[in-house]
């Protein structure tokens, strides 16, 4: 199904995108090239390529690559603050490589957070789009969301729920998203042959 994510996604915009996520992009476009991550959690990233008209970034840095981050410490003050205002580092360097008329892709509704709020305050003008796995639990998520140039939900219930909280961004039709069984991931593991009464959209297989 990510490939119809990303037809979706680019039908509407076909244009620059750059993708800010809350893991590394980098990283998991490596492993999906090695047929052992899940391709729908790359968001789109792997459908490039002049015919498609989409040129797709990743953000030059995030919190993930600042020393000392990933020690216990560091990944404590690191949830604090993508909590609070999301990823700042991967916010600066995605405001620095967006030309205008491109797009700030979010593939969760925290990695954005600070963006939506200087677009709530008129101060920013870049496109900013976030997925939204989950209806917002409180007013600082309201807020970031509120400021959002639009927001894909993943659900009917993320839909409605997003409908009756917020008045403001484009608020689209669930987005058809989840693995692709016949993808490399898929096909790798013991029992790829049976057939599926249950598929887990988790890219660490933990469902």
């Amino acid at each position: 199904m990510d490939d119809r994510f990303s037809r979706c996604l680019q039908e509407v915009f076909r244009m620059q995108v750059v993708l800010l996520n809350n893991y590394p992009m980098s990283l998991a476009r490596k492993r999906y090239a090695a047929g052992i991550y899940p391709g729908h959690h790359l968001w789109g990233l792997t459908e490039n390529g002049p015919d498609r008209m989409t040129e797709w970034i990743l953000p030059r840095a995030s919190l993930y690559s600042v020393p000392g981050m990933r020690s216990k410490f560091g990944s404590i003050l690191r949830k604090v603050i993508f909590r609070l205002v999301g990823d700042p580092i991967q916010q600066v360097s995605a405001v620095i490589q967006t030309r205008r008329g491109g797009v700030i892709l979010a593939a969760d509704q925290f990695s954005a957070q600070a963006l939506g709020y200087l677009r709530r305050a008129r101060l920013l003008r870049r496109h900013v789009i976030a997925v939204v796995h989950h209806p917002p639990k409180s007013r600082r998520e309201i807020a970031a969301l509120s400021g959002m140039s639009g927001l894909l939900p993943l659900s009917p219930f993320v839909q409605e729920r997003l409908l009756h909280v917020l008045n403001g961004p484009l608020i689209t039709e669930p987005v058809p998203w989840g693995p692709k069984t016949d993808s490399a991931v898929c096909r790798n593991r013991p029992h790829a042959a049976c057939s599926y009464d249950f598929v887990a959209a988790g890219r660490a297989n933990r469902e």
